[in-house]
Parts: structure tokens; sequence; C-alpha cells
């Protein structure tokens, strides 16, 4: 498998949710550091394995405010 790097700041992508990615990408899905928000406007910055949130991340709600901040696995945050 190919994994395409970040070029200039990173592939883009519309996911089928209709969320915007920015980031590394592998096979056309978010692999590796990136950035996505969500269509109502909520985002994460961090890590991505397969498609899904995996790793250090942080997710903001819509209105700019940190919501967790931490390790994820499988898309779901790892409480404390």
């Amino acid at each position: 498998k190919i994994i395409q790097q970040f070029t200039n700041d990173g592939d883009e992508l519309t996911l089928p949710n209709g969320s915007y990615y920015k980031g590394t990408v592998l096979d056309n899905t978010p692999h590796g550091y990136g950035m996505k928000v969500s269509a109502n406007g909520a985002a994460y910055y961090g890590y991505f394995s397969n498609g899904l949130e995996c790793g250090y991340g942080t997710s903001f709600g819509k209105s700019g405010y940190i919501i967790f901040q931490g390790h994820w696995i499988d898309g779901n945050p790892i409480p404390k």
C-alpha cells in the first residue's frame, strides 16, 4: 500500500458523511496526522487510523471550545 504524505498542507478529502478532511491519506482514507471538520462545524485535530480517530487528538465543539483532548481508539475518546 502506498501512503500519500503531506503535499504542502496535506491531501484534502470530502468524506461520505459530509465531513472535510485535510492531512495524510492511505488508500483515499484518513490515515496519519490530519484534521477533520464535520458539517456542523465540530472539528478534530490529531491522528487517524483507517479513517477513524486513533492516537492522540483534540476535538472541538462548533463554538471552538475543546470538548476532549487525549487518546482515542477506533473513533472514540478514552476517558481518564
